[in-house]
């Protein structure tokens, strides 16, 4: 049986980051998204969701390190698309 990987596990432990990293440490990763271009932060645990004090910290880490710390154009969004099995967020333009 081939066993399938999570892309986004793969990024948590350090494999195929292939853009820039904003923030990296034992619980996320802060990364410009291969798809979407903006920056996206990756909750290291797989897992689908996580609690409302662990999304506020991701709030805040995005205004933080991501360089586009001006919450007037931008915002947290929460929506899964692409990788539905693993819990991320991007920063996205508003």
């Amino acid at each position: 049986m081939m066993k399938i990987e999570c892309p986004l596990c793969e990024v948590a432990q350090g494999k195929n980051i292939i853009t820039r990293v904003y923030y990296n440490d034992e619980e996320w990763v802060m990364l410009d998204c291969k798809v979407c271009f903006v920056p996206m932060l990756i909750y290291k645990h797989h897992v689908l969701e996580i609690e409302e004090v662990d999304k506020d910290m991701a709030y805040n880490l995005f205004f933080k390190y991501a360089q586009r710390a001006n919450p007037a154009e931008w915002y947290v969004d929460y929506n899964i698309k692409t990788v539905k099995n693993h819990w991320h967020c991007h920063l996205r333009r508003k």
